[in-house]
């Protein structure tokens, strides 16, 4: 299945963290094709290499555009992908599917995580590549079941289906808890559990989780990658203090004008996001905060994109949303979901830290 996506600049990601060092330029590539002990890919016109069957291979590239592709033993591409790569991306490149016609080799990306970790959690993105068709071609209704305990007798849970959307489509989430432990379970659609293991729960804590395997053919597998740690941040209710511009470091592509909202007493944000669309023509949108569905210090904001009616007048159309994190007067993160657009394409998960161009004192 050929994947392609066009980059608008404020979509690629923050500096990404892999065992606890910036890195920039990088690809992993993983082979989770059953049936593949091991395949042959290659990167562009670059020499073939190996890799095993649950195993990952590190790469680095230049920016631009970049085509993966796998082979078969007589060299036939099996699976091909393209993707566009910025200088402080991390992708990860997941070879899946059996072959057959449900379930067909191909490429699956994800995008490391690099949102911050506040106030001593651990970061959990989970990747399910178990195959929607069980080995006799009969659809299979699993689950993946993350349990955190938070405190004696307290729990928080998160349940993902597997590719409840589509047969080939990369299948993650990313989320935080602060905990005292943490599992991670693949249920059956009865609730047994099929296979599960511990995660490591020191506070700072990134962990990649990979489920894969068919259950028939090959066992049902949780694999583990402790990517490291780095230290947690606070999140602090915005004051004026916030009020003014700010740059993602690296990042020149990028921009931020925000402040409180003076109309509202409740602390809520507003602001105007710069950037610049896959052709460098300048765009902005719209930042406004929501201190009202704050989840504590968190602040949900919206996108809105300007644009002028026949009237004369400016109109507002829905752009995204995301999450605004303040972790004082000088730095801050603003999450980006999936299904924000800018420049007319939507954006991947994406989470961008900023720092005040004239540092406050508050």
């Amino acid at each position: 299945m050929e994947t392609s996506w066009v980059r608008c600049a404020i979509s690629v990601l923050a500096a990404i963290v892999l065992n606890g060092r910036a890195v920039a330029s990088d690809v992993t590539v993983g082979n989770y094709g059953i049936g593949r002990t091991a395949v042959s890919y290659a990167i562009d016109a670059g020499e073939r290499q190996q890799v095993a069957y649950g195993q990952f291979v590190a790469a680095t590239i230049g920016n631009g555009s970049h085509r993966i592709a796998a082979y078969d033993a007589a060299g036939n591409a099996i699976a091909t992908a393209s993707w566009d790569q910025s200088g402080d991306d991390r992708i990860n490149w997941f070879f899946a599917g059996d072959g057959s016609a449900e379930a067909p080799y191909e490429w699956r990306y994800e995008f490391d995580h690099t949102r911050p970790i506040t106030n001593g959690a651990i970061s959990i993105q989970t990747i399910d590549l178990v195959p929607l068709f069980d080995a006799n071609r009969r659809p299979q209704s699993l689950y993946v079941d993350t349990t955190c305990r938070t405190t004696p007798g307290k729990e928080m849970r998160y349940r993902q289906g597997s590719y409840v959307d589509s047969n080939g489509s990369e299948a993650s989430s990313v989320f935080e808890l602060s905990t005292t432990g943490c599992g991670v379970a693949l249920l059956d659609g009865a609730g047994r559990q099929l296979a599960s293991t511990a995660l490591p729960t020191a506070a700072g804590t990134r962990v990649r989780v990979v489920l894969h395997g068919n259950g028939t053919t090959l066992p049902f597998v949780i694999s583990v990658i402790d990517q490291g740690r780095e230290p947690t941040v606070a999140i602090v209710r915005p004051t004026s203090g916030i009020d003014g511009f700010w740059y993602a470091p690296g990042r020149p592509n990028i921009g931020l004008r925000i402040g409180l909202d003076r109309t509202r007493s409740d602390g809520s944000v507003v602001g105007v996001v710069y950037g610049f669309d896959a052709g460098g023509a300048p765009i902005w949108n719209v930042l406004r905060g929501d201190a009202a569905i704050s989840s504590a210090e968190l602040q949900q904001v919206r996108l809105l994109r300007p644009a002028r009616a026949a009237s004369g007048a400016v109109r507002y159309t829905g752009a995204g949303a995301g999450t605004l994190e303040v972790h004082s007067c000088n730095a801050l993160t603003l999450e980006l979901g999936p299904e924000t657009i800018v420049g007319g394409k939507p954006m991947p998960r994406s989470w961008i830290r900023f720092v005040k161009l004239v540092p406050s004192d508050c």
